[in-house]
């Protein structure tokens, strides 16, 4: 009887280890993918991509060099503005402009002008002019510069220059010449000389003066009468010419009285 009870009380502690193993395995055994399926799990993960070691390197656009032209005329606000501004003359500018470089001989009279100085948008130069038949001293007519692309006609007068071998000498401004044009290939033209006009109040005793040291009053019949102003003189034909007109006796007086000689004396050089 024992020996019959004995194999199955082992047979049923048998199966009851089995079955207790069974059990813990189900609930403690491991619930992670197996080593081999971890790869794969793994290769999901996003990571930065390595830079390769054979990437091209980027090539450079290249320089486009773009050109600029600089305009030489300014608006007429910028050219107007300068004329409001005053005159630049320095001492230093005075300095500058001697000796006189180029002289003319025409109609008995010499022009002589010193080199051209630039300074922002004027031109300085020094004048002188002298009569070789008349020893009154000499002023400016019409004048001006005319340079690449325009012409300057001059603003300011400086008179306080000393006389060079008897002649009378000027500084004459030039405003509103724009900085960018090139100083190379300029131009000085004076169109006529003149005497000084007199000394108020001693007007008519000066054109009367120079009327009777006139031949072409005396070839033509010329007389008047001139009678001082308030800074003026009043000056009428008494006698003339039967072949000459009011107007042209006029004009053949003013000239003789006012010294009229016209050139032009025309310079060409180049600025500094």
């Amino acid at each position: 009887m024992n020996n019959k009870i004995l194999p199955l009380i082992l047979l049923c502690i048998i199966l009851l280890l089995v079955g207790i193993g069974t059990k813990l395995f189900i609930q403690y055994g491991p619930n992670e993918k197996s080593a081999i399926e971890q790869p794969a799990i793994k290769a999901q993960v996003v990571t930065s991509t390595p830079i390769p070691t054979n990437t091209p390197e980027l090539t450079p656009l290249p320089i486009i060099a773009v050109k600029t032209t600089v305009p030489t005329e300014y608006s007429a606000e910028a050219l107007d503005l300068d004329i409001k501004r005053g005159s630049f003359i320095t001492d230093d500018i005075k300095q500058q402009l001697v000796p006189m470089v180029l002289k003319r001989m025409i109609n008995h009279v010499q022009v002589r002008i010193s080199k051209v100085i630039r300074k922002d948008m004027r031109a300085f130069v020094e004048i002188c002019m002298k009569s070789d038949i008349n020893p009154e001293p000499l002023d400016f007519g019409t004048i001006y510069i005319e340079y690449p692309g325009g012409k300057a006609i001059n603003d300011y007068v400086h008179i306080d220059i000393a006389p060079i071998d008897q002649a009378r000498c000027l500084v004459l401004e030039f405003v509103s010449i724009p900085p960018p044009v090139p100083s190379n290939n300029w131009k000085l033209t004076m169109e006529r000389v003149r005497f000084v006009v007199p000394d108020e109040g001693t007007g008519c005793q000066v054109y009367t003066k120079r009327a009777l040291s006139s031949d072409l009053l005396k070839q033509n019949g010329i007389s008047f009468t001139c009678n001082e102003g308030s800074g003026t003189q009043e000056i009428k034909i008494k006698s003339k010419s039967n072949t000459l007109t009011q107007d042209q006796a006029n004009e053949m007086v003013n000239r003789v009285i006012s010294g009229i000689k016209d050139g032009p004396w025309v310079f060409n050089f180049n600025a500094e």
